[in-house]
């Protein structure tokens, strides 16, 4: 089993995460940056699909959800990551407790203009609107290039010198 590089993790690995990977591996397709992106839920419903809202919202910018199935996040996906990205600072707090306090892990929240001083997250758009679904995806998809941006290119530009 080839394990992810970068491993998105939400509550389900229904909406959040499996948003976040497909626009993750897009940006990173674009960039020329070579990593394998996955994702899991903390409470991973296995084998279920993505919601019907998040496959709508990304189908809006030609991203495919139809094939992901959930998983639950396990010991072996947390070990082989090289960055662990969480949508809500308890999920990160929780992957500690089994990776001993690692520092691979960010909460995509922080990296949001203003940060997130008040550790709300990213909001799990379960059971909402498509409008809220949309909203919850940009917020990902700005979180996401800010993490490019300051750790991915960060790190790439402290290798080059």
């Amino acid at each position: 089993m080839e394990y992810p590089d970068i491993l998105i993790v939400c509550t389900g690995n229904i909406c959040r995460s499996p948003m976040a990977f497909v626009y993750l591996q897009k940006r990173l397709d674009e960039l020329g940056l070579n990593y394998r992106v996955g994702s899991a839920g903390v409470h991973g419903l296995s084998g279920y699909p993505a919601s019907e809202e998040a496959e709508r919202v990304v189908k809006k910018e030609g991203l495919d959800l139809s094939n992901h199935k959930a998983k639950p996040l396990s010991p072996a996906l947390i070990h082989h990551a090289k960055y662990i990205l969480t949508m809500e600072h308890w999920q990160k707090e929780w992957i500690q407790i089994w990776s001993e306090n690692d520092t691979r892990i960010d909460v995509l929240s922080e990296f949001l203009p203003g940060g997130d001083p008040e550790k709300r997250g990213i909001p799990d758009p379960i059971g909402s609107s498509l409008e809220h679904y949309e909203n919850v995806y940009r917020m990902i998809k700005v979180a996401i290039n800010r993490w490019i941006d300051q750790v991915l290119l960060g790190e790439e530009k402290k290798d080059l010198s």
